[in-house]
């Protein structure tokens, strides 16, 4: 059995699940959220529903990230200047 990466899955293995919030609901105890799958059932287009306290989930990223920034490379002979630096007209 293999993940949607092609890795294989064995017993034990902790995995991510991709999925999208349909809605949250809280009361004076609880803070809920009503949770879909990104991808559905290969063979028969299912999504999978789920609810759980919001305490159980994270939010790795939101839509509007979709990638990291992109850092440019230093020019050639340049001289990086050193994290906790004062910069590079410091004594």
């Amino acid at each position: 059995m293999h993940d949607i990466n092609g890795a294989v899955l064995k017993e034990g293995d902790r995995v991510l699940v991709e999925m999208k919030v349909l809605n949250v609901s809280a009361d004076q105890d609880f803070c809920n959220v009503n949770l879909e799958t990104v991808h559905a059932m290969p063979g028969n287009g299912v999504q999978s529903t789920m609810v759980l306290n919001a305490k159980q989930v994270g939010v790795p990223f939101r839509p509007a990230q979709t990638a990291l920034p992109v850092i440019p490379p230093l020019d050639e002979g340049s001289d990086p200047i050193r994290v906790g630096s004062a910069g590079p007209d410091a004594p």
